[in-house]
């Protein structure tokens, strides 16, 4: 933003009377009745991200002790502590977003398909830092302190009786370091508010509830004259989903994979199941026992890295007792086989043969590793089923990863018809939709999709709106790769076209006529474009359109990705 640009919304801000909204309304002069580690009590440890998105009543902003009529910017957003007693040191999550958006639905009617509960103005007013503020709980019964406060800059326009405001955080696994935290403050009394939660499952939500946080929203009305906005048009391409895969026998005994082989063929886009085609390695004199006892894990260290998913790798595995292996180390030992913990795990996980085993039974073989030709082999040798008594509980069978492809193959030796329920299957990080048990021997004498990976489509979002004497900022993310060659397309038209399947490009569309293009090469998986703006009043009201577009080689056959589009209208505030 242009310097005199700043000095004047700081006039505005002195000018205006700053205000404050505390939502939900109920919980204005008064704790809330309840409290919750989401989203800033919470290190996310257990999850791959942490993602909150919350749908406020309009009626939180018509009803408040000063009425919110008509359009306000907002400038800060402020999650207060739960009416605790305690003390926390607080700390700093180094990457976060916070979006700020119009509802597109009522905040009764929000569901777990988080892009359905966002408008159109739905804007990322915040990337980076946040901060948990160390404090001291005011008491029992009386508001907390402030303990995460986000300046929103530029303001965002809102106006609610447009609909429901949408506060949308995010963060990923590891994104915080510091001391402790503390519960955020919530309220079951008139909540009138809905919470999209995306936890074990992220950045799937796992579900919805009244139970969102007890925020205040600082404002100043928002002054008179034409007001700039952004709309989100169309979509980005291409957007894949997730896919697992798994069988689950509900007992051992209808295990049927027994003296056969299951070969797994990874590429960029996902895993195929074909037909073993490979022969169990015996162990050699020189394999190294991992020291696994009943519900164990241990790491191991590959030899170069491996690629996992669409375009991660690992260098270590962690092997359970219980026949499974993970992506580093793992995050869980259970020898009861979840599907919801396969899919939904923080790293990639192949259920070799997920039962309840244990090596430190007397009689029991044990667990083998080694590295041999570029191949690393797992090799549960005569593992006995957990609690077995004779050889009879013996289970033998062999997970062997090709370092270089990432293709992995299970093969299968003489199984226990014994003990608990049994899973075969593979998943890859992060949360996967369940599709429902398959019957793997009835498919594999064909081959089959057996995973896809994750791919979210180019999305481009605003930074600010177009006010004019300024810069209208915006974003381009999920770039598939650094190093593409990109472009940022603008346009006095929107054409309105949702798929270019006649230039090559299905599922693309193109929102912005081709009058001005920027090209640039992507540092990484988001690039930020500008606009200048002349401070021309004769521009007020004009619809700017912009488009994003990246070349990616044999993604289709013209070889370029598009991002949605977002319609701009100019204004002077």
């Amino acid at each position: 933003m242009r310097p005199s640009l700043l000095i004047a919304f700081a006039c505005l801000a002195a000018a205006a009377t700053a205000q404050t909204v505390v939502l939900p309304g109920s919980a204005t002069a008064t704790a809330g009745t309840g409290s919750n580690a989401f989203p800033w009590g919470s290190n996310a440890s257990a999850f791959p991200g942490l993602r909150i998105q919350c749908l406020y009543d309009d009626t939180h902003f018509t009803g408040a002790p000063v009425p919110v009529t008509g359009p306000i910017l907002i400038t800060n957003v402020k999650w207060r502590a739960n009416d605790v007693t305690t003390s926390w040191t607080g700390g700093t999550y180094a990457t976060a977003t916070l979006a700020l958006g119009t509802a597109a639905v009522d905040h009764t009617a929000a569901t777990t398909d988080m892009v359905a509960n966002i408008g159109p103005d739905y804007t990322v007013v915040h990337s980076g830092a946040v901060t948990v503020l160390p404090g001291t709980g005011n008491g029992t019964g009386v508001p907390g302190p402030i303990v995460v406060d986000i300046a929103v800059n530029p303001p965002f326009l809102y106006d609610p009786t447009l609909g429901d405001l949408v506060v949308d955080t995010d963060f990923l696994n590891g994104a915080y370091a510091g001391g402790t935290l503390v519960p955020m403050d919530t309220t079951a009394t008139t909540p009138l508010a809905r919470r999209v939660y995306c936890s074990t499952f992220h950045p799937l939500a796992n579900g919805v509830d009244t139970a969102a946080p007890v925020i205040e929203i600082d404002y100043v009305p928002a002054p008179a004259g034409t007001l700039a906005t952004n709309a989100l048009a169309g979509a980005g391409c291409i957007a894949v989903a997730d896919a697992s895969f798994y069988e689950s026998f509900a007992t051992s005994a209808a295990f049927d994979l027994s003296n056969s082989a299951i070969t797994l063929l990874r590429s960029a886009d996902g895993v195929v199941a074909v037909p073993g085609g490979v022969a169990f390695v015996p162990p050699s004199g020189t394999a190294q026992t991992l020291a696994l006892t009943d519900n164990s894990n241990a790491v191991v260290t590959l030899s170069q890295p491996m690629p996992v998913g669409r375009s991660a790798t690992t260098t270590t595995l962690g092997v359970n007792s219980n026949g499974f292996v993970t992506a580093g180390a793992g995050t869980t030992t259970t020898g009861t086989p979840s599907a919801s913990t396969l899919l939904n795990n923080l790293r990639a996980f192949w259920a070799v043969c997920w039962h309840d085993m244990n090596p430190a039974i007397a009689g029991s073989g044990q667990v083998l590793f080694e590295e041999i030709g570029g191949i690393a082999y797992v090799t549960w040798n005569g593992v006995w089923d957990n609690a077995g008594t004779t050889a009879a509980n013996a289970n033998t069978m062999q997970a062997q990863f090709e370092l270089a492809t990432g293709n992995v193959h299970f093969v299968y030796q003489s199984m226990s018809t014994l003990g608990n329920s049994r899973m075969v299957g593979f998943s890859d990080a992060a949360g996967s939709p369940n599709a429902g048990s398959v019957d793997i021997s009835a498919l594999l004498p064909a081959t089959f999709a057996a995973a896809s990976f994750r791919l979210d489509p180019l999305t481009l979002g605003p930074t600010s709106r177009p006010v004019i004497g300024t810069n209208w900022n915006l974003s381009v993310t999920d770039i598939p790769a650094p190093g593409l060659i990109g472009v940022a397309i603008y346009g006095l038209a929107d054409p309105a076209l949702p798929d270019l399947s006649f230039l090559g490009m299905p599922g693309c569309g193109l929102r912005a006529s081709l009058d001005f293009l920027d090209p640039f090469i992507s540092a990484g998986s988001a690039h930020a474009y500008s606009l200048g703006l002349p401070n021309n009043p004769a521009l007020l009201n004009l619809h700017i359109y912009t488009n994003a577009a990246v070349l990616l080689p044999g993604v289709n056959a013209f070889g370029a990705l598009t991002s949605n589009g977002v319609d701009g209208k100019f204004g002077d505030v």
